[in-house]
């Protein structure tokens, strides 16, 4: 078939991250059987695939493609990155949503804690101590990032 041909030819240039060879030659038969119904006769056929695959390839990796050490680009340009790399790393997978104690949480919640917690808190941690707070799950380590963070400012023992 044609369209493996071609898929088969341009598997390995657009393999990027998580998108392995075979991922990209997956991805490039379907987009090739996709247009089949835009293809006008007039040019080849092999031609038309190989040029529309291409474009298409190239699309989606511009779109999904995160390069590692971008921290200081522009605001829409680090948003996106920023997406594109949470979907690339996954996340750790806890069950236990209450592993800590009642009197941690309270600690976590009175409003005089909050405010100086909030002011001192890099901004790099207050949306994971906000989730605490609210009793979402994190991963153990963005949980003892968070916790240490709280103790050194609180200077309470824990």
């Amino acid at each position: 078939m044609i369209v493996e041909k071609v898929a088969d030819r341009v598997c390995a240039k657009y393999s990027f991250g998580f998108y392995e060879s075979e991922d990209i030659r997956q991805e490039a038969v379907m987009l090739g059987l996709e247009a089949w119904p835009r293809w006008d006769e007039v040019r080849p056929w092999e031609n038309f695939v190989a040029v529309h695959i291409t474009n298409r390839l190239r699309s989606l990796r511009r779109d999904k493609y995160f390069r590692y050490g971008l921290v200081d680009c522009p605001g829409p340009r680090k948003k996106s990155n920023e997406a594109k790399r949470n979907l690339q790393d996954p996340g750790e997978i806890y069950e236990d949503t209450h592993s800590y104690e009642e009197n941690e949480l309270e600690k976590l919640c009175t409003s005089e804690a909050v405010d100086e917690i909030m002011s001192r808190l890099p901004p790099h941690l207050k949306n994971d101590y906000q989730r605490m707070a609210n009793g979402v799950t994190l991963s153990k380590t963005r949980k003892d990032n968070v916790i240490a963070e709280v103790k050194a400012i609180l200077g309470e023992d824990w």
